[in-house]
């Protein structure tokens, strides 16, 4: 086939006939007309956009079928170059997996990550190709954000690349913005959300039970943004881990009180509540996770933090001193309340006048509310800053500013103010004498 007569056919015949003679010629003798290709889709897409925007082009001087000149393209061209296209070349009156079973071109798994790369959308697409046996499923995140996009039926999702293969990295994908498990779960009616899905196949056991509970607790140590980490703090309770799941997971648990994201702890505050009724809790562990959530800005927290301090003290009544300096982590709290439960506890443990606590009292008095910080200044016998005794640091005292009393006054004043302009009474006295004696 010479160039004319290609372009003669890519111009004048149908899409349909145009995939029928580029696929009876080899792969590498069709390269030799990509530059034919691409510069006259390029010219047809500019036609189109003129016509669009009141121009006089027609699209239709140029090639009888905008998808002949597509798949031209993409019998021509690779990857790189197809990109290259500021639209994407997609035919619409013939399927692209039908184009590619035509074609059979070798670089057909780098055009199936790219797809999914510039549209997550395009998994499913992908998905047909992989089945036909003409490509191999991407590895990138972009792949897997095609599942968190696709709001459709849930029915195709069982098929067994999705099961052994796929469903595992969305516990390693976040994804953000419209592309992320929570917003398909938030935008998508409850039998066709994701939450759900996973939860029927667990039931077929055609996924495990066990690896879904331990993936969302993977996934919650990655400390995701709260929305996306939302997700899998719910999916992980709707599992409904029993407690023989939770006692034997009880270390991540407590992993999981040092987690920046709020929901994160609140959830595995609530599953340790109710391990620790077996006793299945070691005071070593609880006292060496326990102290980021007793600091937590969730007051809610910080409360059930201190109440499994609580719990462990009647337990192991010989670690009390131990339990009431951990407890004394809470002093920082920004909730009063807090503050008073762990003063409470301290109590309660006979530790108030313990040396080593006695010194940390000393640092936390002046950051503490003032019902804390009287209790504080009795146990340490000292009297509180805010009864009547001087404080230590100097307090400033009101000075008069002796206004300007003239004209030649205020043009010195104001020339003093040019070499030094830091002074605040000495911009007041100037700005003074320019009022009143500028003019």
């Amino acid at each position: 086939m010479t160039e004319t007569e290609f372009l003669a056919l890519i111009t004048q015949d149908s899409a349909a006939r145009v995939l029928e003679v580029l696929a009876e010629i080899p792969e590498n003798e069709r390269r030799a007309f990509a530059r034919t290709a691409h510069a006259t889709l390029k010219s047809y897409h500019k036609a189109k956009w003129d016509r669009q925007t009141g121009g006089t082009s027609e699209p239709g001087q140029i090639a009888k079928d905008g998808d002949a000149l597509d798949i031209a393209v993409l019998a021509t061209g690779v990857p790189s170059e197809i990109a290259a296209h500021r639209w994407p070349v997609l035919p619409n009156t013939i399927k692209i997996t039908e184009v590619f079973q035509a074609l059979k071109p070798s670089w057909i798994d780098r055009w199936a990550e790219a797809a999914v790369e510039d549209n997550p959308q395009m998994l499913r697409t992908v998905q047909q190709l992989y089945r036909q046996g003409l490509c191999r499923l991407p590895d990138t995140d972009a792949y897997i954000l095609g599942y968190y996009a696709d709001r459709q039926s849930a029915d195709w999702r069982a098929g067994d690349e999705f099961q052994q293969r796929d469903v595992w990295r969305f516990f390693e994908v976040e994804g953000g913005g419209e592309f992320c498990l929570a917003s398909h779960d938030k935008y998508t009616v409850e039998v066709n959300s994701w939450s759900t899905t996973l939860l029927a196949l667990c039931a077929k056991d055609a996924l495990d039970r066990g690896r879904l509970l331990d993936a969302t607790l993977d996934t919650l140590e990655r400390d995701f943004g709260q929305f996306q980490a939302g997700w899998y703090s719910r999916f992980h309770m709707r599992l409904e881990p029993t407690l023989k799941e939770m006692t034997a997971r009880v270390g991540r648990y407590l992993n999981l009180l040092g987690s920046m994201v709020p929901p994160t702890v609140s959830l595995a505050l609530k599953i340790l509540k109710q391990v620790d009724k077996t006793g299945a809790i070691l005071p070593d562990d609880l006292l060496a996770s326990v102290g980021p959530a007793l600091q937590a800005r969730q007051k809610s927290s910080a409360l059930a933090a201190l109440l499994l301090l609580k719990s462990c003290a009647k337990r192991h009544k010989e670690r009390a001193a131990d339990i009431a300096r951990t407890a004394a982590l809470a002093l920082i709290s920004e909730a009063g309340e807090v503050q008073e439960r762990a003063l409470d506890l301290i109590d309660q443990l006979g530790q108030s006048q313990n040396p080593d606590l006695r010194a940390v009292f000393a640092e936390y008095v002046d950051a503490v509310t003032p019902v804390v910080r009287e209790r504080l200044s009795d146990l340490l016998g000292t009297q509180s800053a805010n009864v009547g005794e001087t404080p230590a640091y100097p307090v400033p005292q009101f000075k008069a500013i002796i206004p300007v009393g003239s004209a030649e006054e205020a043009v010195s004043t104001f020339l003093e103010l040019l070499e030094n302009c830091r002074d605040p009474f000495l911009i007041e006295r100037a700005m003074d004498g320019v009022a009143r004696f500028g003019a």
